[in-house]
Formats: C-alpha cells, structure tokens, sequence
C-alpha cells in the first residue's frame, strides 16, 4: 500500500522534538487508523491477539518539524481471519481516508447551523447533500466517522499549543489531511440562534430572578419537541410576570431556539431565549 506521513510543523519543533506532542498524534493517529481496522474486523475493542497481526508500524521519525513514515500492517492470522487479512492494509488505509474527506465536509458545511441530506444507494454508497454541493461514500464511512471523530479533534487539539503551526497527515506527497492552526476548532461545532420566532405553551416551574433565567417544561404537540428546556429572557424585561407565571399551570411564550448542530446525529435546541409571556 501506499506510505502514510504524519507532519508537525512549527516552531515547537525547531530543537528537537517535543514528547508530549510526539506521543499524542502518534497515539490519535494510530486511533484513527484502529477504527477501520476495528469495522472490518466487526469488532469493538482490539486484543493483545490482534496487534500481533495488525499494526501500525513507523519506519522513520525526523526532526525540522516532526515527520514520521508510517505503515499499516497486516500479516499472518489467515486461518483466523481470512476475509480482514485478504482486505489487507490497502482497504484499512482507503476507509480512514475516505471518513478524514467525510468529516470535514460535513463539518464545513454544518456551520450555519444545518444537516445534511444522507441519500442511501443500493451499492453500498451514499450520497451526502448541503443544498446543491454534494459528495459520495461508501456506507461504512458515515459509521467510521462517529467512531473516530473524537481522536481527529484530539488531533486538532494540538494546533492549540504554541509553535504547532500546521498537521498533515495521509497519503506521502498529497496528505488528505492538511490542517493549519486557523482550522483547529474544524470540528467543533458552535450553538447557533434560529431567528424564526415559535410560540410554545408550557409550564415555568423554575426562575431565577437575579440570572433571568429558568426552566420550562413543555408537553407534546408543541412547535418543540416535547421535554424540559433551560432558558432566558431577552432584553430588560421585567421579571414579575415570569415570577406570576410560577403559579399558573401552564403559559405561552414566544421565543428563540439556541441549537447546537452534530452532522454525524442530531440538532438539539440547547436553551429558549424567551421574548415575552404571551398569555
């Protein structure tokens, strides 16, 4: 299969080559590649067995910035597992591939706050639509995805540390991975304020009047899903009707929805910020 390369450049590097750096994208990266091995394998955890025929093996680790030459290997366990070991490195290598090209589409166009339209085919790919961009997958890749996104932002996290300027990390000469410091939150995804107004009846059991905060409860056919929500009140309101609405079963207030958006589940409205007490 082809050489993989994982790259740290910065000024962190310039005197030798930092071990708590070093240890952590060695240790994500190998991560990263375990979760295709681990979906092939159809398997949650790896064994001491299995690393005795999987791996990833580095050939060459340099100084400047931090370089290192990777390899993935399978060998031997073909009575074992015949299927995982006819596979080889190449399909480990292609899935970790293809899930880096997922992720950050999903995640660059999941900024604004929308999810993306998943369409299944009967090839075992699927296609992944933001309004009219849209990019195809083999299916497994959507699963892979949520399995390592947590190791890819470990990652990424390193582009927090002084003198990381820049990760590269895939295919030598041509990384899929090209990442500088800029983008180090990629995938991270910041709550959003839909603008749309919604009026929702529901019950105010708590409020704080020094936060101007509290907590509704709202019951089914609502403009909301059903559930306890934390809110807020907007501007400089006066607290009493909030405080008289305690005593009331159930009031309608017209407010905004703070959600957050996870392209790889759900959007979740996190917190209302409360306009007015309708009635």
């Amino acid at each position: 299969m082809e050489e993989i390369e994982l790259k740290l450049e910065g000024a962190a590097f310039d005197e030798g080559m930092p071990l708590h750096l070093v240890t952590a994208s060695l240790a994500e990266v190998q991560a990263i590649i375990d979760k295709s091995a681990l979906f092939l394998l159809n398997r949650e955890r790896l064994t001491p067995e299995d690393r005795s025929y999987y791996f990833v093996n580095a050939t060459s680790l340099r100084q400047g910035c931090f370089l290192a030459d990777l390899n993935v290997i399978v060998a031997g366990a073909q009575q074992i597992l015949p299927g995982f070991v006819a596979l080889g490195p190449g399909a480990i290598w292609q899935y970790a591939k293809e899930t880096w090209n997922f992720l950050e589409f999903v995640f660059r166009n999941s900024k604004s706050g929308d999810m993306p339209g998943i369409e299944a085919h009967d090839n075992s790919t699927v296609t992944v639509h933001y309004g009219d961009v849209s990019n195809t997958y083999n299916a497994p890749v959507i699963q892979i995805a949520k399995m390592s996104v947590g190791h890819y932002r470990e990652l990424l996290a390193l582009l927090r540390y002084p003198g990381v300027d820049n990760i590269k990390f895939g295919s030598k000469g041509s990384p899929e991975l090209n990442i500088p410091k800029e983008d180090k939150d990629l995938l991270e995804n910041p709550t959003h304020i839909n603008r749309d107004v919604v009026e929702i009846e529901g019950d105010i059991y708590s409020f704080n009047k020094h936060s101007n905060a509290g907590r509704l409860e709202v019951g089914e056919s609502e403009a909301i899903p059903a559930g306890t929500y934390p809110f807020i009140i907007m501007g400089s309101q006066a607290t009493t009707a909030y405080i008289q609405s305690m005593l009331k079963a159930a009031v309608r207030v017209a407010c905004l929805r703070e959600v957050h958006t996870d392209p790889l589940s759900t959007q979740d409205i996190l917190r209302l910020h409360v306009l007015d007490v309708l009635a």
